[in-house]
């Protein structure tokens, strides 16, 4: 079998993101470098698709894709923001109280025990 239309899409290392965590947390990401000879970002891709199709989407850079993000999910803009999680220590089971240890170092020097 042969593909009847190829998309020349950039790898990850190659464009800019959006992406959301197994918590919901936006995560942006930036290219580590170019797309090489004709591959281009996702949303290029899909923007001159729309184009061949006669439906010419509105979003000529990434921001504006991005600002179109942001009204769709408005939790998109958040990408700085980090809400800590409440921190619950339960009580022993039998009603005892809890002690504050000092947990140790298990290694002094770590890049030493890294092989």
């Amino acid at each position: 079998m042969r593909a009847d239309v190829i998309l020349p899409s950039a790898s990850f290392a190659e464009k800019s993101g959006t992406y959301f965590n197994m918590e919901g947390r936006p995560q942006r990401t930036r290219a580590a470098v170019g797309p090489i000879l004709l591959a281009r970002e996702d949303w290029q891709i899909i923007r001159a698709l729309s184009e061949h199709c006669g439906e010419t989407l509105s979003y000529n850079n990434l921001s504006e894709v991005r600002e179109r993000l942001c009204d769709l999910v408005p939790h998109a803009r958040y990408t700085d923001d980090v809400e800590l999680p409440e921190l619950l220590i339960p009580a022993k089971p039998n009603g005892g109280k809890i002690q504050e240890e000092v947990i140790g170092k298990k290694f002094t020097n770590f890049s030493r025990h890294v092989r």
